[in-house]
């Protein structure tokens, strides 16, 4: 969950050129969806803090590097694709996530159990398709007129084939055609 301080970082900077336009989000392998609600979350990088004061959900991360813009544009639409995708009433799928957080890092519990209550109270879309094979038909269900596509992954693309990998960038140089694509990948 903490990596929607990354998310927002980058969805900011993919839209820095187009403050105004409204952005479409598209996030691949997106599992529970919990990074698509990144706006709704209090994010702190470094000494910058953006995102509703009341929110249960609270991310931080240090800035190791130039000042950091955490502004975003209105995002228009946002979904999610993955090829299990778990919902909030998923409960043994949701169990299984929590099991999997590091145990030594104080606060991920407490984050991941906040954002199960923020899926539940406002559930992401999410599409069941292979983040390759079906992301032209999610975009073409998806995106909103006139919006700026952004695309991410925080980690799933490391289980796609890199030979498979050119068809995503392939499916976003023909959404280009439609207005402005980001595709944004944290390194």
């Amino acid at each position: 969950v903490n990596r929607a301080t990354y998310v927002r970082a980058m969805v900011s900077r993919a839209a820095a050129d187009r403050p105004e336009t409204p952005v479409t989000i598209v996030e691949l392998g997106a599992s529970a969806g919990f990074l698509l609600g990144f706006d709704d979350y209090r994010v702190t990088v470094g000494e910058v803090t953006v995102g509703p004061d009341g929110s249960g959900v609270r991310c931080r991360a240090e800035n190791r590097g130039a000042p950091i813009d955490l502004d975003l544009p209105p995002i228009t639409a946002r979904v999610g694709v993955d090829a299990h995708p778990i919902g909030p009433d998923d409960t043994d799928d949701l169990r299984w996530l929590r099991a999997c957080i590091w145990p030594e890092m104080p606060g991920r519990i407490e984050r991941f159990d906040a954002a199960v209550e923020h899926l539940r109270s406002d559930p992401p879309e999410l599409v069941r398709a292979d983040m390759v094979d079906g992301l032209a038909q999610v975009i073409a269900s998806h995106r909103a007129p006139g919006s700026h596509l952004v695309v991410f992954s925080s980690w799933a693309l490391t289980y796609v084939a890199r030979e498979r990998r050119t068809g995503i960038a392939d499916v976003l140089a023909d959404a280009a055609t439609d207005g402005p694509v980001s595709w944004v990948d944290r390194k």
